[in-house]
């Protein structure tokens, strides 16, 4: 066994008996809701499925946590080594300059307790195998809903907000108007018990408002921005191509920003706040780069430096550029 792999497997063998040190530690002074939305969902998707708009830019795509394959193969050890160290030939880097070790535990048992499959035999599990059969047909096999015709519409997202009595109770007895009959006939108090705490844990979480990656930790998002030079060209000498920049736009920045730039785009609706139209605040080229890459501060504007490259960073800023935020024709610009 070479040295580097007995360091590793040790590591695992140690965090492996830390784990229930650490989570008896952990306080409420940790909200992993809020750093998995603010570091992870760019690339892993809202509810770990890897669904976001930046998979088509990813080789390899990123993990999909909800699959069978995950729960069997992602130990809680190993993901707490992928936070840390990163995944070589892969987008995922280490978060240690970023995560405290606090924060990265507790982001891997969120995920592995909201996103990832209820290990078998679990009231979770048996909770998800109720809900796949008798709800899913009506709120889908993702919370999403599912339309029944034109004149009975899907039924709405599952709140993070609603109570867990009320919920029990609907389930329950029916709700006048959305649910015609309860499922006391059909399911007894512990199974509706264990289906409506799977759809709390798995099919609610809530998107935390409010607060970016980068404002977490007072770093790089507080920042003072550069002097609005309309002169001033991209960073690291680098030309960008508003045509390519168009494409990256179009694959990874309309669903929140619209196609028109202005706040609009069917995404929008699920953030904590909606997106500013573009070219309202004045910005240059240096600023839009800087944005786009790190992030805004007090906004759900993820870190695209993760997951583009410095060419394609200054292609997309060229293309806001030149769309939205240049000075009117005989204004002095680059």
């Amino acid at each position: 066994m070479g040295v580097s792999l007995l360091l590793r497997t040790m590591a695992v063998l140690a965090l492996a008996a830390l784990a229930p040190i650490a989570s008896a530690q952990r306080g409420d002074d940790v909200q992993p809701d809020l750093l998995y939305h603010n570091y992870c969902s760019v690339c892993h998707g809202d509810r770990g499925d890897g669904r976001s708009r930046a998979r088509g830019s990813l080789n390899p795509p990123p993990t999909d946590f909800t699959t069978p394959q995950a729960r069997e193969m992602l130990s809680r050890p190993r993901m707490i080594l992928a936070l840390q160290h990163g995944r070589p030939g892969t987008a995922m880097t280490s978060w240690t300059t970023q995560l405290s070790q606090k924060e990265i535990e507790a982001v891997v048992d969120y995920v592995r307790n909201t996103m990832m499959l209820p290990e078998p035999g679990s009231p979770l599990a048996k909770g998800r195998a109720a809900y796949l059969q008798h709800c899913a047909g009506c709120h889908g096999d993702r919370g999403q809903g599912v339309a029944a015709s034109p004149s009975h519409p899907a039924p709405r997202p599952f709140q993070p907000s609603a109570e867990r009595s009320a919920m029990l109770a609907a389930v329950t007895q029916g709700q006048f108007g959305r649910l015609a009959h309860g499922f006391a006939g059909r399911l007894k108090p512990d199974e509706i018990e264990h289906t409506v705490d799977y759809v709390r844990a798995s099919l609610a979480p809530g998107l935390a408002p409010g607060v970016s990656g980068t404002y977490a930790h007072g770093g790089r998002g507080r920042d003072a921005p550069p002097a609005l030079d309309a002169s001033a060209p991209l960073p690291n000498g680098l030309s960008g191509n508003a045509q390519r920049g168009e494409r990256l736009y179009q694959q990874n920045c309309v669903a929140c920003h619209g196609a028109k730039g202005d706040g609009n785009g069917p995404r929008a609706a699920l953030l904590g706040g909606k997106p500013r139209s573009l070219g309202a605040t004045p910005m240059n080229r240096p600023a839009l780069y800087g944005a786009i890459a790190e992030g805004k501060a007090g906004t759900d504007m993820p870190a695209w430096r993760t997951v583009l490259a410095r060419q394609p960073l200054a292609d997309l800023s060229e293309y806001l550029w030149r769309t939205w935020y240049a000075p009117a024709p005989g204004a002095k610009a680059k």
